[in-house]
């Protein structure tokens, strides 16, 4: 059998050179002992509650435990956990030691808990570490601290169909995962996570997933780090302090702010989205809403806010989009707003659509900043293959070499659009060129 040795919290302070910290005077510390009997150098704290470790194998375990943070020991508890004994689940008695975690065990803490996991560098894991697991039921106020190691996935807390998830916490200080989230239950009511990653590698970040992209009010924090993809759900914050970050996904009303760090690109959904960006870097494009498939539903209501920071720092067409969509969509009232920062991109547009598409009431502010002069930069209120291109607005407050268009359709051998009712305002500074509207095939009438 494994055995786990189990520490004061006191003593593990003095090995871990943070004596005197008063955070950890009320938990217990586990140490992880493997299969052989030797020290892994990887710890666990929980406050006072229940623990559950599980080892699938030829042997499928599951031990759960009391832990007496006054008596400073962690005692394995008689009964079934859940999921129950039809599940397969074999489970300690009182006078069996405890299961040790030595990469091959998953581990889930009790609702409430506070678990802060210190795994070995070089330990290599496809298991999951989870604050609090079970099919049924509710969670909230569960906290988890990773510290290091590689896992396949860190989170909150995950529940079966239509649970309450909320307010639970991950924190990420460091190691190698492929999946952060701070809570998850199918068409549950996920909300009120938080997610942050201070450091370390993760390929995908949630803040909370109910598998229908709806999680309202989960915040994600990227502080340091590098992550792959930022998967953003409904009605969720991404805020983006340092870091790298490849790409942030998806969401409707939700809000993005960068204010440092290096992020590839950003694609949000399709409507209500607000991206913010005081600083740092996108590499690439910006899209305040994004949609690619047939259906008529709108690309709507999105703000994209440039206030400072650097936009393109690639070889690649760097654009901004306030709305795209490809075909037979509507693209409206979707707003770019350029404040300030360094720009080295191509194209600027409120909104844009494919064939078929109706572009309406997009608007593109820019007040100042400072852009490359290496080549013509293209502005465009609006912008249709085919549809119309209507009642879109581009407002200059500051000199650009610009080519300037409020409504324009012809792209490539098409541009039919009916382009109409569109504005150009050049309040101060100068461009190259501005045209209210322009069509290739289209009809043109009513810009100014």
């Amino acid at each position: 059998m494994k055995r786990v040795r189990k520490k004061s919290a006191l003593a593990l302070a003095v090995l871990l050179g943070i004596m005197g910290n008063s955070a950890y005077a009320a938990r217990t510390a586990v140490e992880f002992i493997n299969s052989d009997g030797q020290h892994t150098g990887q710890y666990f704290y929980v406050d006072a509650g229940t623990l559950y470790t599980t080892e699938t194998g030829n042997n499928d375990i599951t031990a759960y435990f009391d832990v007496d943070t006054t008596a400073g020991t962690a005692v394995a508890k008689t009964g079934t956990p859940f999921g129950g004994a039809s599940a397969g689940f074999k489970y300690f008695k009182n006078t069996d030691s405890i299961a040790s975690w030595n990469g091959t065990v998953d581990l889930m803490g009790e609702n409430g808990c506070s678990l802060e996991i210190f795994g070995d560098k070089s330990a290599s894991s496809t298991k999951t570490i989870c604050g609090y697991s079970a099919p049924t039921g509710s969670a909230s106020n569960v906290v988890v601290t990773f510290y290091g190691g590689k896992v396949e996935a860190v989170c909150g807390a995950s529940l079966g169909i239509n649970c309450d998830v909320t307010n639970n916490t991950v924190n990420i200080n460091g190691g190698q995962i492929n999946t952060v989230m701070g809570g998850a239950s199918y068409y549950g009511n996920v909300r009120d996570n938080i997610v942050n990653i201070n450091g370390g590698q993760i390929n995908t970040v949630m803040g909370g997933n109910d598998h229908n992209y709806n999680s309202n009010n989960s915040t994600i924090n990227i502080n340091g780090g590098i992550v792959g993809a930022v998967e953003v759900h409904s009605n969720e914050t991404v805020n983006v302090n340092g870091g790298e970050v490849s790409a942030i996904l998806g969401g409707n009303n939700s809000t993005i702010k960068i204010t440092g760090g290096t992020v590839d690109h950003i694609m949000c959904g399709i409507t209500g989205n607000n991206i913010v960006v005081n600083g740092g870097t996108v590499t690439r494009w910006i899209y305040g809403g994004r949609k690619s498939d047939t259906d008529m539903t709108s690309v709507s209501g999105n703000t994209i806010t440039i206030n400072d920071g650097l936009i393109g720092d690639s070889d690649d067409n760097v654009s901004v989009y306030g709305g795209y969509a490809t075909v037979n969509t509507e693209v409206k009232n979707n707003v770019v707003n350029i404040n300030n920062g360094s720009f080295n991109v191509e194209n600027i547009y409120g909104g844009y659509g494919g064939n078929s598409s109706i572009v309406d009431g997009n608007t593109v502010n820019i007040n100042n900043g400072t852009f490359s002069d290496d080549d013509f930069i293209y502005v465009y209120g609006g912008s249709a293959t085919t549809g119309v291109v209507s009642n879109n607005i581009v407002n200059i407050d500051c000199t650009l070499k610009a080519v300037v268009y409020g409504g324009y359709s012809g792209f490539g051998n098409s541009g039919d659009a009916t382009v109409s009712n569109n504005v150009v305002t050049i309040n101060s500074g100068t461009i190259q060129c501005a045209c209210a509207g322009s069509s290739k095939n289209g009809d043109v009438f009513g810009n100014v």
